[in-house]
């Protein structure tokens, strides 16, 4: 009795274990950059979904590229047993077309400017350009 309910109790976990907030994975491609913050930053993607601390500039060398991608699954399969994700958001930091740093959630629903905000926040902690 105590084996069962153990097992299904551990079925409840693994079940659940995938809801809530997204994870947010990332990736330092050039550790160059850790410790070297920029003085200015240039922001493509949606107005006002990231907040940044760096002044805005139009011709700054470092740019902040907000990415949201809504995926549509025509696979009869996919579409009867649902899908984990309906879409990504994807934060790119770049200097001089160089990749310095990136990060991406999946998302469920409709992205949120709280989702792109969560990981620009993640790279910067990463970077270690927030003071």
């Amino acid at each position: 009795m105590k084996i069962a309910l153990n097992l299904v109790l551990l079925l409840i976990l693994i079940t659940f274990s995938g809801c809530g907030e997204g994870k947010i994975y990332s990736e330092i491609v050039d550790p160059d950059a850790i410790d070297h913050p920029p003085h200015s930053v240039r922001t493509l993607g949606p107005n006002g979904w990231i907040k940044s601390d760096f002044t805005e500039e139009s011709n700054g060398s470092v740019v902040i590229e907000l990415i949201t991608h809504h995926a549509a699954c025509t696979n009869p399969q996919s579409r009867s047993l649902g899908a984990d994700f309906d879409g990504y958001v994807r934060v790119t930091i770049q200097e001089d077309n160089h990749t310095i740093a990136r990060g991406q959630m999946d998302f469920k629903g409709k992205p949120t400017p709280e989702m792109a905000q969560a990981i620009y926040d993640t790279l910067l902690r990463k970077l270690h350009w927030r003071e």
